[in-house]
């Protein structure tokens, strides 16, 4: 898979780092972007190609069935982010992505600059 990367600015003022950030598009259904909360590791997942998609299916009509005001969207990325392999124990993967310098949450990635890749 070929995601493109674009240029992520850290937005602490004591920080400022620049560094590649990906992103999908818009139409990406079922795909997703992970990164660690150290902002070490970036991990990309297909749901629709993946054999866990099934069991995350099951269990969400089963969590739907039972909490109507459950919303499923964010609940599926929260499960995926939880069942991310994870190398370090005490970091865990979340669809935000964090600096992986001063490891703060980033909230600007430009989406005119693209990397080339």
């Amino acid at each position: 898979m070929n995601i493109a990367t674009f240029e992520a600015n850290c937005t602490q003022p004591t920080c400022g780092h620049k560094f590649d950030a990906p992103l999908l598009s818009d139409f990406s259904y079922g795909e997703y972007i992970y990164s660690s909360n150290d902002g070490m590791e970036i991990k990309y997942f297909c749901g629709l190609k993946s054999e866990a998609w099934k069991l995350i299916g099951e269990i969400i009509s089963e969590a739907d069935e039972k909490d109507k005001t459950l919303k499923i969207g964010p609940t599926i990325q929260r499960l995926i982010g939880l069942v991310a392999d994870r190398k370090n124990p005490d970091s865990y993967f979340t669809q935000d992505i964090y600096c992986p310098k001063c490891r703060s949450k980033v909230f600007t990635i430009d989406s005119d600059k693209k990397n080339r890749n």
